[in-house]
């Protein structure tokens, strides 16, 4: 598990006041409950995180799906 996947699991779990060993890279934020407002909330702090901007919907991506999104866009940024 990369940086960025442990970041994304360290989030969701806060958000989803759960265990972060119960969120696992396939889990999407909706199988585990995690509301759509909080959805945002964790989309705007990754987006502080890592210092990118996340355009796109993340409903129904898998946290592994996301975190793929987030490593392109950063090595898009890294790379101009």
């Amino acid at each position: 598990m990369n940086n960025v996947e442990k970041k994304i699991i360290e989030l969701v779990a806060i958000e989803a006041a759960i265990d972060p060993s119960l969120v696992q890279p396939s889990t999407t934020m909706s199988d585990i409950g995690v509301p759509s407002i909080s959805q945002m909330e964790i989309m705007f702090a990754l987006e502080e995180e890592f210092d990118i901007e996340l355009l796109e919907e993340m409903d129904g991506l898998s946290l592994d799906g996301l975190a793929q999104r987030i490593q392109k866009l950063i090595n898009e940024k890294n790379a101009s």
